[in-house]
């Protein structure tokens, strides 16, 4: 059996945390390792725990989730990126794009489509959720 491929999920909102992993848990293909709350920490575990999956905020308090994600390819590291917001303007899509993010998902749809949003990050495709504005 494969190991649990391992989600990191980085969100100033607990009850969003909780609810996503409550909907991670029902695949045992996944693993949350870990939550974080503001973006420096999250940069802290990311190099830390090396997690497959980040699934991050924009809007985080000390460091939003795209400086996350710049570091985090600057440093070189593994890992596929996940955006996790409430925002469904282009501009915010258009930028996560430039940074090559695996998956934009909206907070709205977050719960019903996690697993199908990690399941095509693992499988090499980008994910985006259906309510973006053009």
């Amino acid at each position: 059996m494969k190991p649990p491929i391992k989600i990191l999920i980085a969100d100033d909102y607990a009850i969003i945390r909780i609810g996503l992993v409550n909907s991670i848990k029902s695949d045992p293909k996944f693993e949350v390792i870990a939550e974080c709350s503001q973006g420096v920490d999250t940069l802290n575990k990311i190099r830390q725990l090396k997690p497959d999956i980040a699934i991050l905020d924009i809007s985080m308090p000390e460091m939003d989730g795209f400086e996350v994600i710049r570091r985090v390819k600057q440093e070189n590291l593994p890992v596929k990126f996940v955006i996790l917001t409430m925002y469904k303007d282009y501009e915010y899509f258009q930028e996560a794009l430039s940074l090559g993010v695996n998956g934009y998902l909206i907070k709205e749809n977050a719960i019903d489509d996690i697993i199908d949003c990690l399941n095509a990050v693992i499988g090499g495709d980008f994910y985006k959720s259906d309510c973006l504005e053009d």
